[in-house]
């Protein structure tokens, strides 16, 4: 496994499908094995739904649930304990807002563990 992205979240219910497709994408570009971790942190919309819905279309993605909100480090540590990829980015339920404002997120062109493309 190339890369592994860890996302803790909470009520992102609406973003998660953008979110993923996004990462897919680049992911797929960049010709990368990975996996996607979110970490529903006690969400109170259909997150984790979403989420079991994303996992059928997309074996690369995992879920972690908690029963409550415990905080983003929670949702990071637990996230970072179930990653198996060579490179770990975290990353949070906002990629999709800044994304949508034209910035310019680039994963993975840099150099880690001989891991350049």
């Amino acid at each position: 496994m190339d890369v592994s992205i860890v996302i803790p979240l909470i009520d992102e219910a609406e973003s998660l499908p953008e979110l993923t497709a996004w990462i897919e994408k680049v992911m797929n570009e960049n010709h990368y094995s990975y996996e996607i971790i979110y970490a529903d942190d006690g969400s109170s919309d259909n997150s984790w739904e979403v989420i079991e819905q994303l996992r059928i279309k997309n074996a690369n993605i995992k879920g972690i649930k908690f029963q409550r909100n415990y905080g983003k480090s929670a949702g990071l540590n637990e996230a970072f304990r179930a990653a198996t990829g060579e490179v770990v980015i975290t990353g949070t339920d906002d990629f999709t807002a800044a994304h949508q404002q034209g910035a310019d997120h680039r994963i993975g062109t840099g150099s880690a563990r001989g891991l350049a493309r």
